[in-house]
């Protein structure tokens, strides 16, 4: 396989360095796998990229390819002051169109006449490019950031048809695919803590318990979270009906105020370095003065804590198709989006102005945002720490290559091709983990009961099959020991009285509740389930004599039972109270037999979809 890396060569924001960065990582990640994996590579951009890659690695100079002198000075002709008319220029390039995409699919001819490359990689949006590829059919992989920042798992996707509005991923059909059913908060990141602090409060905690400030104290609710976008960002101009930040307000405020709310608005940070961008935005945030007092403006500089905390606990998250609106669907919120974004795939989030006008009429279709995360989280954006060892690159275009095979033998269709890339890439789910582990070849099954080997492991996975319940030691995606025993409906009577903030674990739950089995015994264990894995199996033996009064009060000849009053329990859980309602609790039998059951207040009530 032969690969042309293309960094961007056109002055975009009045410089000629602009993808420069991103051009030296992936050349770094590309030569990382080529020392495992042989592919022929060359790497294109004007003298200034190639310089400052050659500058950082150095063994890059023998396979970068220069302009001419004179295709050097036609570059150059390109770049002035940053405004409307390098922006057009610059957009009419990315459609394929105009006298910059003349010189560069001349310039890839030249190079292709040398080096037949069987594939492209990009950053972003270029036409000429796009429209080579085409003439020539040769895959082109455009690469882009994915829309989780930090404190969220910072992310990549790479997509053979373009970015934003044009991938090809949006065209996916969802409701034909097999994928792990998984809630939204899954994909928070491992770095979602207050102020990157891993000992911090996490993400989806942080609107119930962090202190309240000045801030955030003169915040009116309801309230809509509106984030700006950049006036030039391609975003904006090309998948949306909205010229700038201006333009938008202009058009959703009256909608919102009229209705009620109040707007929190948050310029971009990036704007402050950008003069074009700056101009622009102020003249938006000057409109947004004069719409009374419902809209707060924040700080460009706000925290990213307070960040989190405005998107977490507005009534709706509006954007034209920022990242934001992923973050949102990630903390619960429903997003309003208002142009085409990369993660709205089937269509379906995006909302027009007449839509905004009545939003008690727009649905929130909680089990479609589901599906479309553990989609897009599971098995398209890759962290950026795995992008860095060049694999997932090169991956991708091994599958391309494949597919584009198969495409012209008329065998592959597109709900084909999207199984089929969920089974090849795998890259959020295997950053989650052991979702599967796998069994260890020797391994004996005994009972749970009494299996004090596998609760003295750290790491515990309960799964439901063939009327059995198994409780798996894990260690590196390998089963080391195993317990199984009886999956009953009604085995236990019981209550659950309270889940209220632990007052012996920061950030914990404290759950209270009684049982008493088939048997008139207290429960032997109460293993408390979180996701699949078994967040903790202990619990204290609390009396509950009210609990065993009225069990006896029910029983016929009732004098000759005895029913234990130590019925009750007292379990200490390190979840959120406010999450405690995602678990599930399973009570063992000494008899090895497990009932399982939703943490509702009330009476016991055994689930009947379980796992």
């Amino acid at each position: 396989m032969k690969i042309l890396l293309y960094v961007e060569p056109h002055p975009i924001r009045d410089s000629f360095e602009e993808f420069s960065g991103i051009g030296t990582f992936l050349a770094e990640a590309l030569l990382a796998e080529k020392k495992l994996t042989p592919f022929d590579l060359r790497i294109f951009s004007n003298n200034a990229v190639v310089d400052l890659i050659c500058n950082a690695i150095p063994s890059a100079a023998m396979i970068c390819e220069r302009p001419s002198g004179q295709e050097s000075k036609q570059i150059e002709h390109f770049k002035s002051a940053w405004g409307k008319q390098n922006i057009d220029t610059w957009i009419d390039l990315t459609k394929a169109e105009g006298p910059a995409t003349d010189l560069y699919m001349s310039i890839l001819n030249r190079i292709y006449d040398r080096f037949k490359f069987d594939a492209v990689v990009l950053w972003s949006e270029n036409g000429a490019v796009r429209k080579f590829c085409e003439t020539r059919g040769i895959i082109a992989l455009h690469g882009e950031l994915g829309p989780t920042r930090p404190p969220f798992e910072e992310t990549m996707y790479f997509d053979p048809n373009g970015t934003n509005g044009n991938a090809s991923v949006r065209n996916a059909n969802l409701q034909d695919l097999v994928l792990k059913n998984l809630p939204p908060e899954t994909w928070l990141g491992q770095k979602s803590r207050l102020e990157n602090n891993p000992d911090g409060i996490g993400i989806i905690d942080v609107p119930y318990t962090a202190v309240p400030d000045e801030f955030s104290l003169s915040i009116k609710f309801p309230y809509i979270f509106v984030p700006l976008q950049l006036a030039d960002d391609l975003n904006t101009i090309k998948n949306s009906e909205f010229t700038g930040p201006l333009d938008f307000l202009q058009k959703t405020l009256p909608a919102f105020i009229e209705q009620g709310y109040n707007v929190v608005i948050k310029p971009h940070p990036g704007s402050i370095a950008r003069p074009y961008n700056l101009i622009e935005e102020t003249k938006a945030l000057a409109y947004a003065r004069t719409c009374g007092e419902k809209i707060v403006i924040v700080d460009r500089k706000v925290t990213i804590t307070r960040s989190q905390r405005l998107i977490a606990q507005a009534s709706y998250v509006c954007t034209i198709n920022s990242s934001v609106g992923y973050e949102a669907m990630l903390l619960g919120k429903q997003p309003l989006i208002m142009g085409d974004a990369i993660y709205d795939v089937g269509g379906t989030l995006k909302v027009s102005l007449t839509d905004i006008a009545n939003l008690d009429g727009i649905k929130h279709d909680k089990a479609h945002i589901k599906c479309l995360v553990n989609f897009f989280s599971g098995h398209f954006l890759i962290q950026k720490s795995s992008v860095s060892k060049g694999k997932p690159i090169i991956e991708i275009l091994k599958f391309l290559l494949e597919a584009n095979n198969e495409k012209h033998k008329n065998k592959t269709d597109q709900d084909t091709y999207w199984s089929k890339w969920i089974d090849n890439f795998q890259y959020g789910l295997n950053w989650l983990g052991p979702l599967n582990p796998k069994p260890s070849a020797s391994i004996d099954v005994s009972e749970i009961f009494g299996n004090i080997e596998l609760f003295s492991t750290p790491n515990k996975f309960m799964r439901v099959e063939q009327g059995l319940v198994y409780v798996d030691a894990v260690d590196k995606n390998v089963i080391t020991v195993t317990g199984a025993a009886t999956l009953s409906t009604s085995l236990f009577v019981g209550h659950i009285d309270e889940h209220i903030p632990s007052t012996t674990m920061k950030n914990g739950t404290t759950l209270r509740g009684w049982a008493i089995d088939d048997k008139l015994r207290q429960v032997a264990l109460v293993l408390v389930i979180h996701e699949g894995k078994v967040i903790t199996h202990e619990h204290r033996a609390t009396q509950r004599q009210d609990a065993s009064d009225f069990i006896r009060s029910q029983m016929i000849n009732a004098a000759s039972k005895s029913v234990p009053s130590a019925c009750g329990f007292q379990v200490e859980v390190d979840i959120d109270p406010s999450r405690i309602s995602e678990c599930t609790i399973a009570l063992l039998s000494a008899d090895n037999t497990v009932s399982i059951y939703d943490i509702n207040i009330g009476l016991l009530q055994a689930k009947t979809n379980i796992m």
